[in-house]
């Protein structure tokens, strides 16, 4: 088994060649730049186009969500990193068959047939978080905040960011998909969570039923009854419609977000150590 392992980790080596590491110097200025950036984008864009016109632009939790924000950088995304590698490896080290024929098509088409895939393992990931409750404990610290916009969507558990990522990956590598094409889709997959949960109105008039706009996703985030457990969509409302989901009236807003009937602790380490706690009820 030893052996096997060791085998499974060259031939990932092989097959993804780890990139180059940036200096750190650099890689900090970059994500302190691109933060920057951002909140200046969507200080413009949630001033100009608001959902909720007299929300502040300093809230309540907003420093709880900066630490997300900066957490996921430094931490997360290695934990997840890490995860997915020894996921892989026990994928190739157990013989789990792989299919090639998608390997040998152009990349744009892989890309978008790897993004239908993506979203379709993104709804389930998604709906199972709700719908299962040991993953509702983790998921819920997302549903935690009141008051939504950009910097909301940082504030995700790390273990359910783990979750997300094999639960997409898997399927992925086992389809046999080309990893070159994240190219083509992986700061659309980056950014765009960012925005959907800025404080921005937007619905798309009817490209809204292609493509989920912020309208579609705020909606997912209420804590209105119609609305519980509905939109899991994060790119693609088609799974939502198709499955019977989707919660996307031509009219209103939502009264109020969050948790129905709960509130998260209010710090960063005691919302970490939340899905833990003998309280932490299920939804």
């Amino acid at each position: 088994m030893h052996h096997a392992i060791l085998q499974a980790a060259a031939q990932l080596r092989a097959m993804y060649p780890p990139a180059p590491p940036e200096p750190f110097a650099k890689t900090l200025i970059g994500i302190f730049v691109g933060t920057l950036l951002l909140a200046l984008l969507f200080y413009v864009l949630e001033r100009m186009f608001p959902e909720q016109p007299h929300q502040p632009a300093i809230r309540e939790g907003m420093k709880t969500d900066a630490i997300y924000w900066f957490f996921d950088f430094f931490v997360a995304q290695r934990l997840v990193g890490a995860a997915s590698i020894l996921f892989l490896i026990s994928l190739v080290a157990l013989k789990m068959p792989r299919l090639t024929l998608l390997a040998h098509q152009a990349l744009w088409l892989q890309a978008l047939e790897a993004l239908l895939v993506a979203d379709f393992c993104g709804y389930w990931a998604h709906r199972m978080l709700h719908e299962i409750p040991v993953l509702w404990r983790l998921h819920k610290v997302h549903h935690s905040s009141e008051t939504l916009d950009w910097l909301a969507a940082a504030r995700v558990h790390p273990l359910e960011s783990v979750w997300n990522k094999l639960a997409t990956l898997a399927p992925l590598f086992v389809l046999g998909f080309s990893p070159k094409i994240t190219v083509f889709f992986g700061p659309l997959l980056a950014l765009y969570p960012i925005f959907i949960h800025s404080n921005v109105r937007w619905r798309y008039g009817w490209i809204g039923y292609v493509v989920s706009s912020p309208a579609f996703h705020r909606w997912h985030h209420s804590a209105d009854s119609e609305a519980l457990n509905k939109n899991y969509g994060g790119l693609l409302p088609i799974f939502d419609f198709l499955f019977g989901t989707a919660n996307f009236p031509k009219t209103g807003k939502p009264s109020r977000y969050g948790l129905a009937g709960e509130h998260a602790p209010s710090g960063f380490w005691q919302q970490l150590r939340w899905p833990f706690r003998a309280d932490a009820s299920a939804q």
